[in-house]
């Protein structure tokens, strides 16, 4: 499970551009980070991903054909939904954004795990 969980939060990691951009719009960064990873387990399509991706994430992923951002949609969807009882325990305002410490359950495996989010402003 960390290591599934390690990687799931490697991939959060990666769209915390997309994540500074939209924490505006929820009250706390633990708020957001709730709604994104229901979000990405949920999605169907790239439109529901789209307003979680910033303006660079959304050029490259028109650039792929139909096939691939379906596939890719697949992946994400199927990642993250594998990921359940997700919960923010501690959020921590640092200098470049907020530390978020979160527990969680594989839901394959009835695993569960621990992490830290990243959310940059």
């Amino acid at each position: 499970m960390t290591q599934t969980f390690a990687a799931v939060l490697l991939a959060l990691g990666l769209a915390t551009p997309a994540l500074a951009q939209k924490a505006s719009d929820a009250k706390t960064a633990s708020d957001y980070f709730v709604a994104y990873h229901k979000a990405m387990s949920s999605a169907k399509t790239i439109e529901d991903l789209r307003p979680f991706m910033d303006p660079d994430q959304q050029k490259e992923m028109d650039k792929a054909s139909k096939e691939e951002q379906e596939m890719g949609v697949g992946m994400i969807s199927g990642m993250y939904a594998d990921i359940t009882d997700v919960k923010v325990v501690k959020e921590t305002a640092t200098a470049s954004g907020f530390m978020l410490d979160v527990t969680a359950t594989q839901a394959s495996d009835k695993t569960a795990g621990t992490g830290k989010v990243e959310i940059s402003k």
